[in-house]
Parts: C-alpha cells; sequence; structure tokens
C-alpha cells in the first residue's frame, strides 16, 4: 500500500480532512468548472477518490438521476459517502486497494459508456 493510501486509511487523517473540505481555497470554482464540462446526456460517473461524495452530490444536483460509482483508499469516507446517499440505490461503492496505474484508469474508461468524473481529471470516453 502507497504512503497515501495508508494516511488516508487512518480515520483520523479523513475525519481531519472532512472537517476543513468544505473551506479549502478555490474548491466550489474548481468543482463548478468541472460540472459544467458535463454532457448534458450523462448517465454515469465514476469518482476516484470520492472522499464523503461531495462531487457526486453536487453532480446529481444537475443530474438526479445519474448513476455513481463512488472510489477511495479510505473506509471512513466510504462509510461518509454510504451516508450521504443512504437509500440512493443509484450510488455504488467500492474501497481501493492501491493507488490507480494509468491504464487501470483507461480501463476504467472503456468499460462505461459515459464520461467519468475525478475530482482533479476528467477522463475521456475511449
Amino acid at each position: 500500500m502507497s504512503r497515501s493510501a495508508k494516511e488516508w486509511s487512518s480515520p483520523q487523517n479523513a475525519l481531519a480532512y472532512l472537517n476543513v473540505a468544505d473551506n479549502l481555497p478555490h474548491r466550489s470554482e474548481g468543482e463548478s468548472v468541472l460540472i459544467d464540462h458535463l454532457p448534458e446526456n450523462t448517465k454515469r460517473v465514476l469518482d476516484l477518490g470520492t472522499g464523503d461524495g461531495r462531487l457526486i452530490k453536487l453532480i446529481k444536483a444537475d443530474y438526479p438521476d445519474i448513476e455513481a460509482v463512488a472510489l477511495d483508499v479510505s473506509p471512513t469516507m466510504l462509510k461518509s459517502a454510504r451516508d450521504h446517499f443512504a437509500g440512493d440505490s443509484r450510488i455504488k461503492y467500492s474501497g481501493v486497494v492501491a493507488m490507480l496505474k494509468p491504464e487501470m484508469a483507461m480501463m476504467l474508461s472503456s468499460l462505461t459508456s459515459e464520461r467519468e468524473v475525478d475530482t482533479s481529471t476528467i477522463l475521456e470516453n475511449i
């Protein structure tokens, strides 16, 4: 497991981040730009490093029927995301054992019919 994955697997680190996440400078501006670039017919997204599901929640405001897969290395983050979307069967969750290599990101991209979303990168369909 990478150093980063170990750090995010710590409940203390994950909770500390969640306590300050809403106050990160320019975060909302970046999220808005990313969401603005989603095609109108987007039906499914993949959020790599979903954290508490914040980005999926923002996307669902404009695309209420969207399906999403939330991936994160942190069980604490995934629990928080599950809590946010309790009862929403369109959201699927998965823990990630290791950081994704570019080849894995490309493979994931080929498995879905729509554009996937990461908090820092949009993966185009192949």
